[in-house]
């Protein structure tokens, strides 16, 4: 994991959206892409809850796992807690929303609007 991460650490994904059933934690995993499009795991935690100082906390462990070694690019969800974290352990990292998050937020705010001629095609262009 820490050759991946010394190789590909241009892109790092974060993404707590998936809640265990056992024990009722956060999976929190960190995956790149390597050279070939393909993922590789950086790490993979499990958190009680989504606060700010949780963050804070796994990110310095994870930086201290990765011999200080901060990623390029960080594409998460749209939760402030973590994007707070993210500004204050990664301050030079490009934090990035990920589509899926951004194209829901659409669904749900804007639906009307997606339905007008040429809206996907424009929209589509500035996703990409």
């Amino acid at each position: 994991m820490l050759k991946d991460y010394t190789l590909f650490t241009y892109l790092m994904v974060f993404d707590t959206t998936y809640h265990t059933n056992k024990y009722d934690m956060i999976c929190a995993p960190f995956v790149g892409m390597n050279h070939y499009e393909m993922n590789v795991m950086f790490s993979c935690t499990f958190l009680m809850n989504e606060k700010f100082e949780s963050f804070i906390w796994l990110f310095m462990t994870f930086l201290k796992s990765m011999v200080g070694k901060h990623p390029i690019t960080v594409i998460t969800d749209q939760m402030f807690s973590m994007a707070a974290s993210i500004k204050t352990m990664f301050p030079f990292a490009c934090h990035r929303l990920c589509c899926w998050h951004i194209i829901e937020n659409l669904r749900k705010r804007i639906g009307a609007l997606r339905t007008s001629k040429g809206f996907t095609k424009i929209f589509n262009r500035v996703m990409m």
